[in-house]
């Protein structure tokens, strides 16, 4: 134990001097951008700042390492508890029984390699606890024959500058997520999915999970600046 304790705590302290040394890379390139920015210098701070969170996120895998080398129950709990208090996901039941969950980030996009694991975790230990609760008082909603609904909202500040393609970004993870406790099944039969963008005070997602013959009630009460009830029965 003593060994693997070593080497845990060396590779964490080598990978946070790396994150470190990328920190700084990526601020030298952003204080050297001049009034017009050149596309060399703009690709330099993409790059810098792409390895930077890049290392960070292997600093946080690194860092959770600990909970596999000391399995240790109050370890795995304070370790849980960490990741749903950096990235609080809220979730409830609204009056007309639609599930609706509240993520304080955009959505990720598609990747090759598993990456934002921070973001799926929080969910999943979320969506555990929540499951839990609900099912203590039996009041936890599975559902089926219905509409999941993902809506990207941007903040006033972020929606000049971009609008991302729908298709581009990850949903099969978080669905696998909410089928681990909200759904019966995720298959097409039994579950259709449903992508909307709106403006908002800041980036955030939200996930609702509606049954199907709600769905058009839902738009027009949820979206009314974009879907009518003509739009719905065309």
């Amino acid at each position: 134990m003593p060994n693997i304790l070593t080497d845990y705590f060396n590779t964490l302290k080598n990978s946070c001097n790396k994150l470190n040394d990328l920190i700084d890379a990526a601020r030298e390139s952003y204080l050297s951008i001049t009034s017009t920015p050149s596309n060399s210098q703009m690709n330099d701070l993409v790059d810098n700042a792409l390895n930077m969170v890049c290392q960070a996120e292997k600093t946080t895998i690194n860092a959770r390492e600990l909970e596999r080398i000391l399995p240790v129950k109050p370890l795995q709990t304070g370790i849980q508890q960490c990741v749903k208090e950096s990235f609080p996901c809220t979730m409830s039941f609204t009056s007309d029984g639609w599930f609706f969950m509240d993520i304080p980030q955009m959505a990720k996009k598609k990747a090759k390699q598993n990456t934002a694991t921070y973001y799926y975790d929080s969910l999943l230990t979320s969506l555990r606890e929540f499951a839990i609760k609900h099912a203590d008082n039996k009041s936890l909603i599975t559902y089926d024959n219905c509409v999941v609904v993902y809506c990207h909202v941007y903040s006033d500040e972020q929606r000049l500058l971009y609008w991302r393609d729908h298709d581009n970004l990850e949903y099969n993870r978080t669905m696998n997520c909410l089928a681990s406790f909200l759904l019966k099944d995720d298959d097409p039969n039994t579950c259709d999915m449903f992508v909307t963008s709106t403006i908002g005070t800041e980036d955030r997602t939200h996930v609702y999970i509606v049954p199907r013959q709600d769905f058009t009630t839902f738009l027009t009460s949820y979206y009314p600046q974009k879907y009518t009830q003509s739009d719905t029965k065309k």
